[in-house]
């Protein structure tokens, strides 16, 4: 079985899904999103609990991640507004994202601003740092000469 098949049979898991997969904001509110037809979140699943918090800071970091794309600074208060949870859930799942790698910013807490920046891949890392030592040899054999 595919799994646009299986997802066919699910509608409101199928949209849950691809709206995960989207680049928009998406809702913080679980209320929004009709959990209770999906099985693993309703109350007669053994892990319920766990799963609604899961799905609730899964967007959370969603929402983390296509900011990302659109701001370079921006105030920890203002992505709690934008997202309509508590700041200390806004700070867990940034610091998340930032220890997986999976977004690249800097978290200054006394002024409250995240700076978002753009990672480079390794290779052109690697490059950059080739090109910078190749001008320090050039230097090097420009003055010994």
């Amino acid at each position: 079985m595919k799994y646009q098949d299986f997802l066919d049979q699910y509608p409101v898991l199928n949209t849950l899904i691809t709206t995960l997969l989207s680049n928009d904001l998406l809702s913080c509110k679980l209320d929004d999103w009709e959990v209770s037809k999906v099985e693993v979140f309703s109350s007669t699943f053994v892990h319920n609990a766990e799963n609604l918090v899961a799905f609730r800071n899964a967007l959370v970091q969603h929402n983390l991640i296509v900011s990302s794309k659109f701001y370079s600074r921006v105030y920890i208060k203002n992505l709690v507004r934008l997202f309509n949870v508590e700041e200390s859930l806004v700070e867990k799942q940034l610091c998340e994202l930032i220890l997986s790698k999976q977004v690249a910013a800097k978290i200054d807490r006394p002024s409250g601003i995240v700076t978002m920046t753009v990672s480079k891949p390794e290779d052109e890392l690697l490059d950059a740092w080739v090109g910078d030592v190749d001008n320090i040899l050039d230097l090097i054999d420009t003055t010994a000469n």
